[in-house]
């Protein structure tokens, strides 16, 4: 995949995201907390970001792929975990659909990550493809 299609997979899963979090909060009749949406853009952000940084590692030395995908796969949960113990530990309302929202992120962007890399595993020779 290169970095064209990742950021069209990262396009499309935030306006799905966004999609998903209008209609949650229409079915629910509640309001979804304003820093969803906000982290929404965020984690889009992060992702091709985090891409980027597993591509040059492996250009540099192709033994490191694994190692960077868990590191930025646990980076993310990481993230995560502080954002939603901080949201908890504020104790703003809403934090059911806060903490349901941010998994939904967390997977949705994983997810396009692990497909974007993909390709770089089934080559034979490891090169990262911008």
């Amino acid at each position: 995949m290169n970095l064209k299609s990742l950021y069209s997979s990262v396009g499309v899963s935030t306006i799905l995201l966004y999609a998903f979090a209008f209609l949650g909060a229409y079915l629910a009749k509640r309001e979804i907390p304003t820093i969803v949406w906000i982290l929404i853009p965020v984690y889009a952000l992060l992702t091709i970001v985090l891409y980027r940084m597993i591509c040059t590692s492996v250009q540099k030395n192709p033994t490191r792929f694994v190692t960077s995908v868990y590191a930025s796969v646990l980076i993310k949960l990481m993230l995560t975990v502080i954002i939603v113990g901080i949201y908890f530990f504020l104790q703003y309302p809403g934090r059911k659909a806060f903490t349901i929202s941010m998994m939904g992120i967390y997977t949705m962007f994983t997810i396009v990550l692990i497909r974007a890399l993909l390709p770089i595993v089934r080559s034979e020779s490891p090169k990262a493809q911008h």
